[in-house]
């Protein structure tokens, strides 16, 4: 018998197709009854769509080669789990041309041709390769769009911030690394300048040479805390005491405007005054006059005036008027008179004051700076001047009274001594009188410039208007430290006279004392 034939299989239906979780419930498949009907189910799972082509002969069967697609309208199903079901239907061998039979397209291994057996017609499962095949949006629904957000470069607005910050960072630390760099020059420029004081105060040098910058150097260093704690703040002080400039500044006015100007503790801000008032050059002056006016402290109102009195000319008079006129605190009046005094007793011409302090006291109704201007005329001297101070030390205002008293006290020659002797002598015993007298004691041992024939003769008008203890004392006291033989005889009257014993033996040891200063000085001549 001959081998049966294997023809092509004729075109047949559709396998039926059940697709999970579709909204539509595919048909059961077609079947037909065969004497010994045989079915069973294969399930398989494929990403793309299959053809299974059926035997043509109970025989053999046949797997058909992978065919191309056809046509392009039919549909892609993408199936993540598709269930195929299909019913082998047992038939007789038919012409070529008879009949066609269910192809089932298919990616994987082929299988080879079993060997001729009548057999059932089998039900393929066929495993599909791993790679699927393009999918495709089911008729009955669209398929979902799942976007992907797309890897995106930096924008310019962070870069910029970036390199903003890098530039940043990069000024900083250069500005760190010049500030060690200047730092570091600092000290050795200030170890240069210290080093011919580590020697000690012996061996000080007389001048050293600075220039603007090491002024400036040494003003920062004074002023911090650290130098005064480890000590070298009066070093520094002292070089700019002695210092001189080889640039042409001028020192002492760089020293006051940072002295009045810069921001530091009240302590360093009165150090520096001390160390302008030992220089007592003119070119500081108005900075000081400036503070003094203008400050609200008085402590540091009354260092600054004190600066000033050994550099004060003249032509500071008005500023310092000014100051004694319209000053808050008592201690800055006081400051600016003691200047004014200072300033008119270097004055060859004293009473040339005389008019401008009498202007500015009668224009004043302030009780204390009319007592203040009165002590200044005092100081002047001049005929104006007495005539004003002899009106108020025989008034009635006490405090203007004691304010003449203090004023004749001051007076630049002996041409109000006899005014200031005469109201002692008539005034009763109490404070004006105290006063007067302690005045009289005052001008006749503070003033070495009274003429050596004057003075036996006030003396001798002085003496006997001590009436107390304590006066008669301090008459002898002066007695023992005069320098001719007039003041023995004063003596010898409180050895006689004496108001007390204390007294009596105070002036016979008072002479004892004036004997041997005599008889050094005889011999030394």
């Amino acid at each position: 018998m001959a081998p049966p034939k294997i023809e092509e299989p004729a075109a047949a239906a559709a396998p039926k197709l059940i697709i999970p979780d579709s909204p539509v419930q595919a048909p059961a498949p077609e079947t037909e009854t065969s004497p010994d009907p045989i079915q069973s189910q294969s399930l398989v799972t494929a990403p793309a769509p299959l053809q299974v082509s059926a035997p043509a002969s109970p025989e053999t069967p046949k797997m058909s080669e992978p065919l191309p697609s056809t046509t392009g309208a039919a549909p892609k199903f993408n199936i993540p789990e598709a269930t195929i079901q299909a019913k082998a239907e047992e038939t007789s061998p038919t012409p070529p041309s008879a009949a066609s039979e269910p192809v089932i397209k298919v990616k994987g291994p082929q299988l080879e041709k079993a060997a001729p057996n009548p057999v059932e017609t089998p039900v393929l499962a066929v495993a599909p390769t791993a790679t699927p095949a393009e999918p495709a949006p089911t008729p009955s629904e669209e398929t979902p769009a799942i976007s992907i957000p797309a890897k995106t470069g930096m924008s310019g607005a962070a870069k910029g911030v970036i390199a903003a910050l890098l530039v940043v960072g990069i000024l900083i630390a250069g500005i760190v690394l010049l500030g060690k760099k200047a730092q570091k020059d600092k000290m050795a420029r200030l170890a240069e300048i210290t080093a011919p004081f580590n020697a000690g105060p012996s061996n000080y040098p007389e001048e050293i040479e600075l220039t603007k910058s090491d002024i400036t150097l040494l003003l920062d260093t004074i002023i911090t805390p650290d130098s005064k704690e480890k000590g070298v703040r009066k070093t520094y002080m002292e070089a700019l005491r002695i210092a001189t400039t080889t640039d042409g500044s001028d020192l002492d006015d760089v020293v006051a405007k940072y002295a009045t100007r810069t921001q530091m503790s009240e302590d360093a801000r009165i150090n520096l005054f001390k160390v302008l008032e030992l220089r007592s050059q003119p070119s500081a002056l108005p900075h000081l006059i400036d503070f003094a006016s203008s400050t609200t402290e008085a402590k540091l109102g009354v260092a600054a005036l004190e600066a000033t009195e050994k550099m004060a000319t003249p032509d500071d008079l008005e500023q310092l008027l000014d100051i004694v006129s319209d000053a808050q605190q008592g201690d800055v009046r006081r400051a600016a008179v003691r200047t004014l005094k200072a300033v008119i007793k270097k004055a060859p011409d004293k009473s040339s004051f005389a008019a401008r302090i009498i202007s500015s006291f009668r224009s004043t109704t302030e009780g204390e700076v009319r007592e203040q201007l009165l002590q200044i005329l005092g100081t002047a001297g001049g005929s104006r001047a007495a005539e004003l101070i002899s009106t108020h030390l025989n008034g009635s205002d006490m405090k203007l009274q004691l304010a003449a008293i203090a004023g004749l006290r001051e007076w630049p020659d002996t041409g109000q001594f006899k005014t200031l002797s005469t109201f002692v002598e008539n005034e009763e015993q109490g404070t004006m009188r105290k006063q007067g007298f302690s005045a009289m004691i005052q001008f006749l041992t503070e003033r070495p410039d009274i003429s050596g024939d004057d003075l036996p003769l006030l003396w001798d008008d002085t003496a006997p208007l001590a009436l107390s203890e304590s006066e008669q004392i301090r008459v002898v006291n002066a007695m023992s430290k005069q320098k001719g033989d007039w003041a023995l005889k004063i003596l010898d009257r409180f050895m006689q006279r004496g108001l007390t014993d204390r007294v009596t033996a105070r002036a016979e040891d008072g002479k004892e004392i004036l004997k041997k200063r005599l008889s050094a000085g005889s011999n030394d001549e």
